[in-house]
């Protein structure tokens, strides 16, 4: 919640001093800035709610780690989703390059946030988080989870 506080107050911030000046907005024609838009916001909608279902139905299953679903590429989808296609969406609606950039400050601030979270995740799980950890990005997918995603979707489907 922090985080999204954070990230909405950086991106109004930039947007006021891109009226300040004098910036050029995205060269692209409205219809597609609209699209790229549309396009990010879907993508977190159903990062959003394809991470949340997947806390839920572990939930019932007692308390356990979860890795499956989007956590099987990233720790934190929920919290990428904000991160990466909120300040997307906000800079393709406004045409604004400053906010687009701010994606790495943004970025930085996220993981300063997430270490107290992820030291309770490490205290409570141990080693299973420790190696789930280490291959897993926090907000970006690691090469290794994409592969190890890959190759469990061809072993369901060749079964």
């Amino acid at each position: 919640m922090l985080g999204t506080a954070i990230s909405v107050a950086l991106w109004l911030l930039l947007l006021y001093l891109q009226s300040w000046i004098a910036l050029p907005e995205f060269d692209i024609a409205p219809g597609w800035r609209w699209f790229f838009g549309l396009l990010f916001g879907i993508d977190a909608l159903v990062a959003i709610i394809w991470a949340h279902r997947s806390l839920d139905h572990r939930r019932t299953d007692g308390e356990q780690l979860v890795v499956t679903g989007p956590y099987a590429l990233l720790r934190h989808p929920m919290y990428a989703a904000v991160l990466w296609n909120g300040t997307a969406v906000t800079a393709f609606g406004l045409g604004s390059w400053l906010v687009l950039v701010a994606v790495v400050p943004l970025h930085l601030i996220w993981v300063w946030l997430v270490r107290l979270e992820e030291a309770q995740l490490a205290a409570r799980y141990g080693a299973a988080y420790e190696a789930y950890s280490a291959d897993t990005g926090q907000f970006f997918p690691r090469w290794e989870s994409l592969k190890k995603t890959i190759r469990a979707g061809r072993s369901k489907n060749s079964e």
